[in-house]
């Protein structure tokens, strides 16, 4: 299934696909929010770049009062080993739009004037397969494998 895909530091690349982040956010200009417009109602794969944001607990406690380390825990994934340069599913791409104070829990993170793509319907992939990632929109051809909800 040929499609595009993101790459996206961990934990946000498996917050996304396991329905936990619905809206990632991004500090785009014109060129790239005008592509991403043209993405709404399309399927995006989620790809976990080989990178770890450093802190990303404290930031997520800060702007929505959630501890998504241990709601992670409790859905069967250690937070501090999640998998990393992997597509990890896709996402169905419902908006793409300057977010604004009221983002902040869907985001999770303080998101006023950023640029997000909403998702939703996420679809992680049962054994999520080694894959080098890129920056931007990129090109990738996912696997027929029986995907889980």
């Amino acid at each position: 299934m040929k499609m595009y895909a993101l790459s996206l530091w961990q934990p946000w690349a498996s917050l996304v696909v396991l329905g936990l982040k619905s809206i990632e956010t991004r500090n785009w200009g014109t060129a790239r929010r005008t592509f991403a417009r043209k993405l709404v109602g399309q399927r995006l794969a989620i790809h976990a770049a080989q990178r770890k944001d450093r802190d990303p607990w404290y930031h997520i406690a800060m702007a929505t009062n959630r501890n998504l380390a241990i709601e992670l825990r409790q859905m069967g994934h250690d937070p501090d080993h999640l998998p990393m340069g992997r597509l990890l599913g896709h996402v169905r791409v419902d908006d793409a739009r300057v977010l604004t104070r009221d983002d902040t829990l869907a985001a999770l993170c303080r998101c006023s004037s950023l640029f997000g793509l909403v998702v939703s319907d996420p679809i992680a992939l049962p054994a999520p397969p080694p894959c080098s990632g890129h920056q931007g929109f990129w090109h990738v051809d996912l696997p027929d494998l029986e995907a889980r909800p």
